[in-house]
């Protein structure tokens, strides 16, 4: 799939859709890869407060699964915009 073509099959700009997901339009979709379809949250579930960086693990993937913006996640950890978290590092996720 697409970009393209996923944003028109839930009626929603590509745009967006990029933006909801913390994307560039030249990122390459991989299979399985999860997108939000709306807006993340600023924070994590309650219940959910840290997570442990795995190995091969981005911020990226980390704001992914716990739905919350990228810029969001990198504020709450005083973290600087491209910073790569090492494997084992604690982050705060709500």
């Amino acid at each position: 799939d697409t970009f393209n073509k996923i944003a028109a099959e839930f009626e929603i700009s590509t745009r967006r859709l990029l933006s909801y997901n913390d994307l560039h339009k030249r990122h390459l979709l991989q299979p399985g890869e999860l997108l939000y379809l709306e807006k993340k949250a600023a924070k994590a579930q309650k219940g959910y407060k840290y997570h442990i960086v795995k190995q091969g693990e981005t911020l990226w993937d980390i704001a992914q699964l716990y739905g919350i913006r990228l810029g969001k996640l990198l504020g709450k950890n005083n973290f600087p915009k491209h910073f790569q978290a090492e494997t084992g590092t604690k982050v705060r996720v709500r």
